[in-house]
């Protein structure tokens, strides 16, 4: 349905026509906010005959009144439960990853190494695995201009690169060393290189698929209306901004020595260690926020013309 055609009986000369419907009865199905009593047949300014809840209140909390002016979904639940995978599945991969690193680092302070072997397989592939699920943003509904196709087609396809890149960081540069971060001689520039390249990647991969994840969670009215006012994709892409400002000061003070050079090298280390604790949490947030997006994707939302006749009662002779 249209966001701008008009409803019948609203701005037809008669004042008080939907006021007339509201005092009368809800004609669609609305379970109370409360004990999820059908409020089927009663006015909104009765109360709920099970709990004695306000009907007014369970419309103001389950009733999206734009919800008709959202386009259909092609695929409801393939989208809701796409959108989950998506973003769990990236951060199972950077909870993995995380798995490697503190491994390495009880190996260098205890002598004692527990990661398993396929622990870098997992997480190239659960980077598999959220690219192939990003594939659901990229059209979702109908109406979708070619432009944001396009950008979000490139965020998907930037997950390519992505898992190449950590394919090559863990088989070929980290490959045949117990410890590549924590070893006495610090990181190897290459390996810094590659670390810049996956940030790159995750940059494209979240200001393609930003736009239309963003148009998905308006659908929430606690988010349209400001009650929840989340920018967890934007927070992600800073704080991958953050690590990558460490990467850079660490190849631009490369032969730096003595207490200066010790001072750059310790600040480097805080700017990606921060960086990626940012990181992590980021995608929790975004996780958090498609698994409750998830419903709302799943059926349609409930608007007011599903619980009201479009024509007040008093009217409905004088067509």
């Amino acid at each position: 349905m249209e966001s701008g055609q008009a409803k019948p009986g609203a701005g037809d000369g008669k004042p008080g026509a939907w006021a007339s419907v509201l005092a009368s009865e809800l004609t669609g199905d609305l379970p109370c906010m409360r004990c999820g009593y059908n409020l089927r047949g009663l006015s909104i300014r009765e109360m709920c005959p099970e709990c004695q809840a306000p009907v007014r209140a369970t419309l103001l909390i389950l009733v999206d009144p734009k919800a008709s002016e959202f386009k259909l979904l092609r695929w409801p639940r393939l989208t809701a439960w796409g959108l989950v995978v998506w973003a769990v599945a990236a951060l199972i991969a950077t909870l993995g990853a995380w798995s490697i690193r503190l491994s390495e680092l009880t190996l260098s302070w205890l002598h004692v190494a527990w990661s398993p072997d396929w622990v870098p397989w997992f997480v190239i592939g659960m980077a598999l695995i959220s690219g192939l699920a990003s594939v659901v943003i990229v059209a979702p509904h109908g109406g979708v201009s070619r432009q944001e196709r396009l950008r979000a087609a490139g965020g998907v396809l930037a997950y390519l690169p992505l898992t190449l890149l950590l394919w090559y960081l863990y088989a070929a540069v980290d490959s045949g060393k117990s410890l590549p971060v924590f070893g006495s001689g610090g990181q190897e520039n290459t390996r810094v290189l590659v670390r810049l390249a996956i940030g790159a990647t995750l940059a494209l991969i979240i200001l393609g698929l930003r736009p239309n994840a963003r148009a998905l969670a308006m659908r929430s009215v606690v988010v349209r209306t400001g009650r929840v006012n989340r920018q967890s994709l934007l927070a992600l892409l800073s704080a991958v901004g953050v690590a990558a400002l460490g990467d850079l000061l660490r190849l631009a003070t490369t032969g730096v020595r003595g207490p200066f050079g010790q001072a750059l090298h310790s600040s480097e280390i805080v700017l990606v260690a921060v960086g990626s604790v940012l990181v992590t949490i980021g995608l929790l947030g975004v996780t958090i926020d498609c698994w409750r997006l998830r419903p709302l994707l799943a059926s349609p939302g409930v608007g007011i013309t599903d619980l009201l006749d479009e024509t007040p009662t008093r009217f409905r002779g004088e067509r």
